[in-house]
């Protein structure tokens, strides 16, 4: 019996096609793309695939976009799927914001309410087990009032507004997302704010 190259092989860490939905002993992280992209897929859990060409490398300080550093921006990260939670981490701290990650909306409320500076956005999945993103985004306004939320969801935004889970407006950006459309969003609602 013939097998696949080892460095085809989906389990292999570091194999173009490895698209493990979580860590495992193999597969440890992502494939190597010029983008990675976090794929939401609900309660199916989260993968990863590439958005260009799987054999393209982005060194790791590459930056997506100018950065935000020096301005002292803090985002409050609510998202419970961790490889994804941790990407989007990276990609903010790579705009030079300071990130505070949480796993869920009861973790994210309580960062909130004991952080002792300014919070200047919320960055929300909409489906987490407990506080869902919109309930979530309602108590943070309630502490800090005016900064902005940004919604973030695997769902289409139009079927989550019809359900109405998103309220009519609602700032959103689909998964799966680039970190240049990350890093876009995140900039305007931030120097709008």
């Amino acid at each position: 019996r013939r097998h696949p190259p080892r460095e085809h092989d989906p389990l292999i860490r570091g194999s173009p096609t490895c698209r493990s939905k979580t860590p495992s002993a193999r597969c440890r992280r992502p494939p190597p793309c010029a983008t990675l992209v976090a794929e939401d897929r609900g309660k199916a859990g989260s993968a990863w695939r590439c958005a260009q060409g799987p054999r393209e490398r982005v060194p790791v300080s590459a930056s997506p976009e100018p950065g935000l550093s020096g301005l002292g921006f803090t985002v409050l990260l609510a998202e419970d799927d961790e490889p994804v939670r941790h990407l989007v981490q990276r990609i903010l701290e790579r705009l030079g914001l300071r990130v505070i990650p949480t796993a869920d909306g009861e973790a994210a409320l309580a960062a909130a309410t004991a952080h002792d500076g300014a919070i200047d956005l919320l960055l929300t999945d909409v489906a987490m087990p407990g506080l869902i993103g919109p309930q979530l985004a309602r108590r943070f306004s309630e502490l800090y009032p005016g900064a902005p939320v940004l919604f973030m969801s695997g769902h289409p935004d139009d079927a989550l507004r019809d359900e109405g889970v998103l309220e009519p407006g609602a700032p959103f950006l689909r998964k799966p997302f680039d970190p240049q459309a990350l890093a876009l969003r995140v900039r305007e609602l931030l120097e709008a704010s």
